[in-house]
């Protein structure tokens, strides 16, 4: 599992105090809040089609053991090796 998958299973339930936890910082956390918003609403745009397929597979994962997730991104996993660890995966 991944930090990003978890947060981004978090901005899905809207999650603010747990977000902040894992983020540290409020801004941070309105900022992937707004960043979410915007990639769920887009999700009929041609151009967020990718991006949507990934958050939708990584929040699918997280859900299978929420627990997991939680204690694994709190282990300190690199956002950006999630990112391109989940950019480099194709499609079903």
């Amino acid at each position: 599992m991944s930090k990003m998958g978890y947060i981004h299973y978090l901005c899905e339930i809207n999650a603010r105090d747990e977000l902040l936890e894992e983020l540290g910082d409020k801004d941070m956390v309105d900022g992937f809040l707004e960043a979410h918003r915007e990639i769920r609403k887009q999700k009929d745009n041609k151009a967020y089609d990718g991006l949507n397929d990934i958050v939708s597979k990584s929040i699918e994962k997280v859900k299978e053991d929420i627990p997991k997730a939680r204690e694994e991104s709190r282990e300190g996993n690199s956002l950006f090796s999630d990112i391109m660890a989940l950019s480099s995966q194709k499609p079903n």
